[in-house]
């Protein structure tokens, strides 16, 4: 008797389960390079997806991707990556086909104010650095200048 209520058990319990999501046998799929706009360099863990959807895929070492099993309409694809503007591009994907874009992202400035990199020849006196205070502004460029300590470094 036990035997038998475990194998009942057991049945309802496989059956209650949902079965794995089979792939639309008429999706299509979205694939595509990413480069960087001014050298063409692939850009690599680029992010890829579809607006509105869990869709999506990371560029690999060659730039590239594939969303797989897109079902068929018109999507927007919004690429991204850290220091680039994004970039959206309208997909339509068909029935089996394979829908090929390509994103070439421009660099971003980054907009900051100047800072202070100060050393104290107090606590560094033997480093080349102790005597002096590099500014940067947002423009890259850095100046140097002397410094009797962190107080004065500050304080300029």
């Amino acid at each position: 008797m036990r035997l038998l209520l475990l194998s009942v058990l057991l049945a309802a319990s496989a059956s209650a389960q949902d079965a794995p999501a089979q792939p639309d046998p008429e999706a299509g799929r979205i694939a595509g390079v990413v480069t960087w706009d001014e050298t063409g360099e692939p850009l690599i863990g680029a992010n890829v997806f579809l607006v509105g959807t869990t869709r999506g895929a990371a560029t690999d070492i060659d730039g590239r991707f594939v969303i797989e099993d897109v079902p068929v309409g018109m999507y927007v694809a919004r690429v991204s990556y850290v220091g680039f503007l994004s970039q959206e591009i309208q997909v339509t994907v068909g029935h089996t086909q394979v829908t090929r874009i390509r994103a070439e992202l421009e660099a971003q400035a980054f907009d900051c104010e100047p800072w202070v990199h100060c050393y104290d020849p107090v606590a560094h006196p033997r480093s080349a650095y102790a005597a002096r205070r590099v500014v940067y502004d947002s423009r890259g460029t850095d100046r140097c200048y002397p410094s009797e300590g962190m107080t004065e470094a500050v304080a300029r």
